[in-house]
């Protein structure tokens, strides 16, 4: 009988091992195990990004995606806008005003709009009134400072790693590309924003891969 009570001992024990939580086992070998993706506002998160228009008179709004991962945006929320293409200065600096009831002005209808949040801008930087700047940029909720390479290309380091982010605009289909781009470790880039603003018209095609939002998101 001694031999008879060691198996089923060993039967339930071998039951209560199989039953486990799957999370307890280890992982399998060879099964990679992706990170979490970096919660809004940490260190190596890319700051809310969107369009920012003028109107005739250079006033100026922006519009934000709505996105219920990142942190609200309020009135008084320091951003700056960019200009990515060519213009006499690389960012102006600007606080958020009022979440406004409908959409910003723009010569055509923007459908990416219909999940967007618009705000009014208060310009914080002065230029003199005869300064030519484009009437549509990027806006980024960040108080990074941007400068212009002698390469012409807009840098400011906005997600804290150390490494600048570029700034980029092109035009392809009906209109203009606005894309946010991050130098990989390993080298390369890789597209971390890409917004698109309709002219209502075709446009000579000056985009380069995965900067008019489609594959490849990274680039050498």
């Amino acid at each position: 009988m001694p031999r008879v009570r060691f198996s089923l001992a060993s039967m339930v024990a071998l039951v209560l091992v199989s039953c486990r939580p799957q999370a307890d086992a280890p992982p399998r070998a060879g099964v990679s195990q992706d990170p979490a993706p970096p919660p809004a506002g940490a260190a190596d998160s890319l700051p809310l990004t969107g369009l920012a228009v003028s109107d005739s008179l250079r006033a100026w709004c922006a519009e934000f995606v709505v996105d219920s991962a990142a942190p609200a945006l309020k009135s008084g929320r320091r951003v700056a806008i960019v200009f990515a293409g060519p213009a006499t200065v690389p960012a102006l600096r600007a606080r958020l005003g009022h979440p406004r009831p409908g959409e910003c002005p723009a010569e055509f209808a923007q459908p990416r709009w219909i999940d967007y949040a618009a705000y009014s801008l208060e310009l914080l930087d002065s230029f003199p009134d005869s300064t030519s700047l484009p009437s549509v940029a990027l806006v980024v909720a960040t108080e990074a400072t941007w400068s212009r390479g002698a390469d012409g290309v807009v840098r400011a380091d906005v997600d804290g790693d150390g490494r600048p982010e570029e700034a980029r605009r092109c035009t392809a289909d009906e209109g203009e590309h606005f894309t946010v781009w991050s130098r990989r470790s390993g080298g390369g880039w890789v597209r971390r924003w890409h917004e698109y603003y309709d002219w209502g018209g075709f446009t000579d095609p000056t985009c380069k891969p995965g900067e008019d939002g489609a594959e490849p998101s990274t680039t050498d």
